[in-house]
């Protein structure tokens, strides 16, 4: 099985509902039964809540997947962290993938110190439109969906990632004046994607069987 713990803090009072739709969808085009997710809803993600999750993986080896607001280096909710650099050791042999805003700037490498196998994520703000949710959802989760689906490599997963991105893009900007405001939009998001460790990390990697 492939040890799995997601986070969305469905209770932040501006993306709440951004982030629960883009845990409904990652979970929902997750077709391999290898895949074993829990979660942690905005009322788990505190540190002991990220804890009693990684406890309850029972695994040295797991993906941590989060859509919540972060900062350079960390995660947090409106309220507090729930992860930076005093949990950075509970994430040693884990793939981490987050959507949050610049926690690869100085967060992601901290945690590719302290073991972290790989590390996908955005070095600065990243902006969405309440219109466009769909799009913004789609390339933002794209890599970690073809990572669990398929046994290429995070790095190739990473790359389909961009390529997600270049072809939402492309349809965009044959759209209206609005779309191609939207399309300049992800172009900047995806200008901030980063990928840290090891790039060759494929899924069996993590099966615990």
């Amino acid at each position: 099985m492939i040890k799995t713990l997601i986070s969305y803090d469905d209770q932040d009072y501006t993306l709440g509902a951004y982030f629960q739709k883009s845990y409904e969808e990652l979970t929902s085009r997750i077709k391999n039964p290898k895949i074993a997710p829990n979660y942690l809803d905005g009322s788990m993600c505190t540190f002991d809540g990220v804890r009693d999750g990684i406890n309850a993986n029972n695994s040295d080896k797991f993906v941590f997947v989060a859509f919540s607001h972060g900062d350079e280096d960390c995660l947090q909710t409106s309220s507090e962290s729930y992860v930076d650099s005093t949990n950075c050791p509970s994430f040693k042999s884990s793939l981490f993938y987050s959507t949050a805003c610049s926690c690869s700037s100085k967060l992601g490498p901290e945690l590719i110190e302290n073991g972290c196998y790989s590390f996908i994520g955005y070095r600065d703000t990243v902006l969405i439109h309440p219109d466009y949710h769909n799009d913004f959802i789609d390339c933002e989760i794209h890599a970690i969906v073809e990572f669990f689906n398929t046994e290429i490599t995070i790095g190739e997963a990473y790359k389909s990632m961009h390529d997600k991105y270049d072809e939402t893009v492309l349809r965009l900007v044959s759209g209206s004046i609005v779309d191609t405001l939207i399309a300049s939009t992800l172009v900047g998001n995806q200008s901030l994607l980063t990928i840290l460790g090891n790039k060759d990390l494929i899924l069996s990697d993590l099966d615990t069987d």
